[in-house]
This record gives C-alpha cells, sequence and structure tokens, in this order.
C-alpha cells in the first residue's frame, strides 16, 4: 500500500470498531460490563438489530463499500474467502494478484477452518463429519430467540451454516482444547472458490513458487516464469554442517554435539547479530537452558530489532513474514528441518490425501526461513542448517525449492 496508495485495504468485520455499540443507548444491554472495544463483528447489526450506522458511519460497511467501487484493492485470503463464502464477495475483477502463493494451499485450507467452542455444543456430541453436519443443520433455525446466545449470534449462525455446507469425503475435524475444529484437507478443491469470477487471468507470486506448488493447488497448465535472483552467491551462501538428526531419538550425548556446533557458529560472530530458527517453543526454551551464549538470547522481535550485538533472536516463528536487513541479522541458524506435525488428524488426513502435501510444506518453509536475513543485492548473510535429516531432505524435496536456492 505503500507503493500503491490506491489500493483500498479492506479486513473483515473484526479489525474495525463498532460505533454503534459504544454510542447507541439502545444497544446498552448488550454490551454492558464489557471492558474492551465492541468490534463490528459481535456489533448489533450481527445480532439482527437494526443498525442506523450500516449504510453511512459504520468503520467497516464504509469501507466495504469504498472497495466495491475501487479500481483495485488488496485484501487476505481469509476475508476474500470469507466475504465470497458468507456474503456477495467484492464484484468481479478482471485479474487476480495472489501474492505469497507459496503459501496457497495451506491458506486456502486454514481461511475455511471453521472453530466451534465447547458452549455452543448442546447435547449428543457428534462422532463423525456426516453427524456434524445433520447437528448443525438441525440447530440453524433452533438459536433465533436465545437471548443468552444473542450477542454472539452472528458468528454461530456463519459457523452453523459452514458446518451444513461440509463435504464429509473432504473434510477433517478434530478435537482442541476449547472446542472442535473442522478444516478442509484437499486444497486443490478450493482454488476455484478464490478464482470463479476473474474474467481474464490469474497472477501467482512468490520468490519460492514452483510448478508443484500450483499442483497442489490443482493448476495443471499454467505459464511459469522463474527469474534470476540478482542477489550475488557469495552473499547469500548457506552451509550444511554437519551434527545430528534432530528429532526426539536424539540421546543425551546428540544433545551435548549439536548444542556444541550452534556455539560454534555464535562464537566467532560475537560482533554482530544473528537468528536461531528454533522450530518449537519447547525447542528454544531448552536451548536457552543449555547454550554457552544464552545470555545474548532474545525472544522478542522487536526487542531484537533494538538489541545491539551479539544479540541472538531464539524464535521459530519468524521463517516467514519477517525481514531482517543489513546489520539488523548478518547470521542464522536452523536448528532443525521444519517436518509438518502430523500428529493430530487434519494434519494426517491432509498428508493422506495429496500424495507429497508434507513434503511441500517442509520444502517451502526451509526456503523461506533462508531467506530472512539477505534482502537486497547489497546485503549479505551466512545460513547453517544444523540437522542432519537436511541432507536426504533437501535432495528428495528438490522439485520443491526455486533455482535461486540451488545456486
Amino acid at each position: 500500500k505503500k507503493d500503491a496508495p490506491f489500493l483500498v485495504d479492506i479486513r473483515g468485520m473484526g479489525n474495525y470498531e463498532c460505533l454503534a455499540a459504544s454510542t447507541d443507548p439502545r444497544f446498552a444491554r448488550f454490551f454492558y460490563g464489557r471492558k474492551h472495544a465492541i468490534q463490528c463483528d459481535e456489533g448489533p447489526c450481527r445480532m439482527d438489530l437494526p443498525c442506523d450506522l450500516k449504510n453511512e458511519g459504520c468503520l467497516y460497511f464504509d469501507q466495504n463499500r469504498k472497495a466495491m467501487n475501487a479500481h483495485a484493492v488488496i485484501t487476505s485470503y481469509a476475508y476474500w474467502l470469507s466475504i465470497r463464502r458468507f456474503g456477495r464477495g467484492l464484484g468481479a475483477a478482471p485479474r487476480l494478484v495472489c501474492d505469497e502463493a507459496h503459501a496457497l494451499p495451506e491458506q486456502l485450507m486454514s481461511a475455511c477452518r471453521i472453530d466451534l467452542p465447547a458452549y455452543e455444543v448442546r447435547g449428543r456430541v457428534p462422532r463423525t463429519l456426516s453427524g456434524w453436519k445433520l447437528w448443525a443443520t438441525s440447530q440453524v433455525n433452533q438459536r433465533e430467540d436465545d437471548e443468552v446466545a444473542r450477542v454472539k449470534k452472528g458468528r454461530i449462525k456463519d459457523r452453523l451454516e459452514g458446518l451444513t455446507k461440509m463435504d464429509p469425503d473432504t473434510w477433517e475435524w478434530e478435537q482442541t482444547e476449547k472446542g472442535w475444529a473442522f478444516e478442509p484437507v484437499v486444497p486443490r478443491l478450493l482454488l476455484q472458490h478464490l478464482c470463479n469470477d476473474v474474467n481474464q487471468s490469474v497472477v501467482f507470486l512468490s520468490a519460492t513458487v514452483t510448478p508443484e506448488t500450483l499442483r497442489l493447488c490443482g493448476i495443471d497448465t499454467c505459464e511459469f516464469h522463474a527469474y534470476e535472483s540478482d542477489f550475488p552467491i557469495h552473499n547469500r551462501p548457506i552451509y550444511l554442517l554437519r551434527t545430528r538428526r534432530v528429532d526426539h531419538r536424539m540421546s543425551e550425548d546428540d544433545l551435548d554435539y549439536w548444542v556444541h556446533r550452534i556455539d560454534q557458529i555464535q562464537r566467532d560472530r560475537q560482533d554482530r547479530k544473528g537468528i536461531i530458527h528454533t522450530v518449537s517453543h519447547a525447542r528454544a526454551d531448552w536451548l536457552a537452558t543449555r547454550s554457552r551464549y544464552r545470555q545474548n538470547f532474545v525472544r522478542d522481535v522487536e526487542q531484537f530489532r533494538l538489541a545491539a550485538p551479539p544479540a541472538v533472536l531464539v524464535s521459530p516463528s519468524v521463517t516467514t513474514g519477517y525481514d531482517f536487513p543489513d546489520d539488523a541479522a548478518r547470521y542464522q541458524i536452523l536448528c532443525k528441518v521444519p517436518f509438518p506435525d502430523t500428529r493430530s488428524r487434519i494434519a494426517k488426513a491432509r498428508a493422506a490425501a495429496t500424495p507429497r502435501y508434507s513434503d511441500h510444506v517442509t520444502m517451502q518453509s526451509l526456503v523461506q526461513a533462508c531467506g530472512r536475513i539477505v534482502r537486497s543485492q547489497y546485503d549479505w548473510g551466512e545460513t547453517f542448517i544444523v540437522d542432519d535429516h537436511a541432507r536426504w531432505a533437501i535432495r528428495k524435496f528438490r522439485d520443491f525449492a526455486p533455482d535461486w536456492f540451488w545456486e
């Protein structure tokens, strides 16, 4: 939006404050005692109450109308899919540009996710997806006069209607700490919902997208352009260091040697800042108890940006979506190959439904992590991978990485 100020930015209702809830006395009883600001997704219009601001004066609906009439719109995958599933969409477009397309399979599935809180389920809990569909169908029209749930009525209705539309053959569900989660597990069936009113072209952009990525989304025919990187190779080396295979089978001796190798890298780089990608918070906590350089560790991104060398950001959450240009970070250590966690029912169903889906997620996560610290042709930084799984995984998953990575 900084580069193209004509773009109109639109997000979900939860990103806009509901002015009616705080200014109209008719709605005070519904929000009495609420200490935080009421967002539009919990506002009076979501409870089927008449709101004078809906046609003019509402932060969300005014922005939505602006987006509908705009020449170009920027939004998230989650909002784009939601407004098309439960609303009227944002109008036909001659071109759709999908940025960060390497993550499109996961974006499509997670955008369709339905989280059902335990307090919304009454009576016997269904045991199959077909049972959940029947339960949701029976519940849609039974909540109209429920005063207790009225404040959250709009959200409840959306969730129930979403459950009635599930395909038991391509969705999976699992129990969570707060209730139940439902997700589609076949991304190639979802892209049509993103693109079916685009009359000219769809453009997929990413530094790491490959033809295999698009095939996972069901795109078998496309015009693919792979551009050479203008970042000099000697500015962005990637080193595979012999250590141990990092997994749950590691012995105490293996762990000690693995930490020793990580400390070796830090020892000779005390004049600069670095990043340690740990894959999980538990592994970050564990490393912080064993490393000789733990006094340099920082866990917060903004605190790290302000810190001086030899600060080291230790986190599992900055492998994508963040950049650390120039002196913000001159080296990074990937502690473990980022294999996806396939212990949950939904994750297992995804892997089973799409051949090589887990391979794609692994390689894309690895390549994205390697690109965090070198952000221009004048920037430089070193990347170290200290997991012997990388030696076979990188070769096996080669077709899921772009050419510039292999240089």
